[in-house]
């Protein structure tokens, strides 16, 4: 959380993002501040980009703020304004199965494929699964395997990896 400086008490609701190591510097300044997330690897890539932007002071308190499409001279306008609409927050890793951190890595991942609006779970014939209603797919789990199923181009379940190798993908980009 971002605070005011010299005031240990004044966060609030604005919140960074660290696009390095800074801990030694943030565990020491201002009484140090609370960490309450981590980034995934495929939101850290969001992350860079809005932190390549140019950035202009628009008084007050937005004098780092990041701008897109905009102009030198012209008038900032809410097109111009960096939007995050949503985030996703996860159960902390220890709570989280294998199976729910591989659902979670590709969604991440391939939202065209697996977007996680109106995302039901379950479980049926053994598979661990996630239905995707949006895409009319699943994403499965059994016998040490990740499964998928499109109806619109199959009826059969497919073999997507194996299981260990994509719990190895998924924890290497944080989930």
């Amino acid at each position: 959380m971002a605070k005011v400086g010299g005031d240990p008490n004044s966060a609030t609701s604005q919140w960074f993002i660290n696009l390095s190591d800074n801990s030694t510097n943030l565990d020491n300044q201002n009484g140090g501040f609370t960490v309450f997330a981590r980034v995934t690897a495929p939101s850290m890539a969001i992350a860079d980009k809005i932190a390549a932007l140019p950035v202009v002071n628009a008084g007050g308190n937005y004098s780092e703020l990041p701008v897109d499409g905009w102009t030198t001279g012209n008038q900032v306008m809410r097109g111009n304004l960096v939007l995050i609409p949503r985030v996703t927050e996860f159960p902390p890793l220890a709570a989280q199965s294998a199976s729910d951190r591989i659902f979670n890595f590709l969604e991440a991942s391939y939202p065209q494929y697996v977007p996680v609006e109106g995302v039901e779970s379950g479980t049926a014939l053994g598979y661990l699964y996630r239905y995707y209603p949006k895409t009319n797919s699943y994403l499965g789990t059994k016998d040490g395997k990740v499964w998928y199923l499109v109806p619109a181009i199959g009826s059969q379940i497919q073999e997507l990896a194996d299981l260990t190798y994509m719990l190895a993908a998924a924890e290497a980009a944080g989930y």
